[in-house]
């Protein structure tokens, strides 16, 4: 939204001004004139791999524990506020 607000404060056009992407889809990007955008974030597989980490660390409170590393895949939604060029 501030980014929204200061590229409309600035005058700018989107996309012909200034492209615009968003990391985090959510249903208002796609309504928006013109439609933003985004990268979709797989919320339901973050919130389960959080829980899982969490319970584990639970589980085996030992002092160190060795850090976690989750890959997982996005999406790329691409709509009309970014322009080939």
């Amino acid at each position: 939204m501030a980014s929204l607000r200061a590229i409309q404060q600035l005058g700018l056009k989107i996309p012909n001004d200034i492209a615009l992407l968003s990391f985090d889809d959510f249903e208002l990007l796609e309504f928006s004139a013109p439609p933003i955008t985004a990268v979709a974030q797989p919320l339901e597989d973050i919130a389960e791999n959080i829980m899982n980490i969490l319970l584990n660390r639970l589980d085996n409170q030992k002092g160190d524990q060795e850090p976690y590393e989750v890959v997982l895949p996005t999406v790329l939604n691409i709509r009309d506020s970014t322009l080939a060029k």
